[in-house]
């Protein structure tokens, strides 16, 4: 069962968080990016 509420939470926007979160985005998942 996959939730539909699901977010990804990706500490840091670096290159790789940055990658992490445009390939989830593509996917259509929800996607948090925090920062310092």
């Amino acid at each position: 069962m996959i939730d539909q509420n699901e977010l990804h939470v990706i500490y840091g926007s670096g290159p790789v968080g940055t990658a992490v979160a445009e390939t989830l985005l593509e996917q259509g998942k929800r996607v948090r990016v925090v920062t310092r």
